[in-house]
């Protein structure tokens, strides 16, 4: 099978009939387009959402605590804590260990989330560390956000810009070949697009006038709007020419000839709201970028419009940076 996240058929076929007993406790359930689940033991509902870093190799633990801290905030929900799964190979350095948990220390440290336990084990099973969060969150019953949520004539709004978390790992990942082309002042600018990968502060800010959110993860932007769809059972149209994008995005995309569009990009918040305005404004104001790049359709039809021309998308089943590692 492609690496990469599995096709939803294949979850929906052969993953989601096996989920064991349905409780009552169970306010949201594994949905393919949901990233998080919900609990509800009376007061505050407790989220959670669980997320591996695989495709990384600086910044692994960083990585790791933003992406999984992530989701629980696209559900309006305040982050609270982590707990780990952490598989390590037999060539790994205790230091290396050390860097790992340091990293993973100081971006939970700043974001007010404890680390509250897990498991951690050297296996031969896996080549390079693999770290897996588990990120738990709270939130009012009010103020719950879900991927489903998405209504007809919503404006899609995105922050930041597309391929944010691809273009830092490309370019510390093949940061020699990029200096040659670019010079090392342009690769040290991409790489501190690792620094770009919370969503949590802007999720927050607006939780109260939207509609749906998502973290474009594996897949980009082009496939969380694509699951923020799925989930809400509407079509969409994207208005591909306003899709916001560094220089060093293009440039790092060009030369790799892959597509930004579905280049992962934690860091990238999509948002459907019915309160375009006020979510903008809210966004401005508190000097987080922000554009409206497109409108959820009800009939289920999806577009993507291009200098002028309008064009069926597409899914794609397989992230570019997958492409990019599966080349060497």
């Amino acid at each position: 099978m492609r690496i990469g996240k599995l096709d939803p058929e294949v979850l929906k076929n052969y993953i989601f009939p096996y989920l064991g007993a349905k409780r009552d406790e169970v306010l949201v359930r594994a949905k393919i387009g949901e990233d998080s689940s919900v609990l509800n033991f009376g007061g505050d509902l407790a989220v959670f959402s669980v997320d591996p870093i695989t495709g990384a190799g600086e910044n692994i633990g960083y990585l790791s605590v933003n992406v999984a801290l992530n989701d629980v905030a696209t559900n309006g929900a305040l982050p609270v804590a982590l707990m780990y799964s952490i598989l390590l190979p037999p060539k790994i350095k205790e230091y290396e260990i050390h860097d790992i948990m340091k990293e993973i220390n100081n971006a939970a440290t700043l974001l007010n989330v404890e680390i509250i336990g897990g498991h951690t084990e050297v296996t031969d099973g896996v080549k390079f560390p693999i770290l897996t969060a588990f990120a738990i969150g709270k939130v009012e019953r009010e103020r719950l956000v879900l991927s489903e949520g998405s209504k007809p004539n919503d404006a899609i709004i995105i922050t930041k810009g597309a391929g944010i978390e691809g273009t830092a790992i490309l370019a510390s990942t093949f940061s020699d070949k990029l200096r040659e082309e670019f010079g090392d002042t342009f690769v040290e600018s991409a790489k501190r697009y690792i620094k770009k990968i919370s969503v949590i502060k802007e999720a927050l800010l607006v939780r109260d006038y939207v509609n749906a959110m998502h973290d474009a993860t594996e897949g980009g932007v082009y496939g969380g709007i694509y699951e923020l769809s799925y989930a809400a059972g509407l079509g969409f149209t994207i208005y591909e020419d306003e899709v916001p994008m560094s220089y060093e995005t293009e440039k790092i995309c060009s030369y790799f000839n892959i597509n930004p569009y579905f280049l992962i990009s934690s860091g990238t918040l999509i948002i459907t709201t019915s309160e375009e305005d006020k979510v903008l404004e809210i966004l401005e104001k508190n000097d987080i970028v922000a554009k409206k790049i497109g409108v959820m359709r009800e009939d289920k039809e999806r577009i993507v419009r291009r200098r002028g021309k309008s064009y069926p998308f597409i899914p794609q089943t397989q992230d570019e940076l997958w492409k990019i590692l599966e080349r060497g």
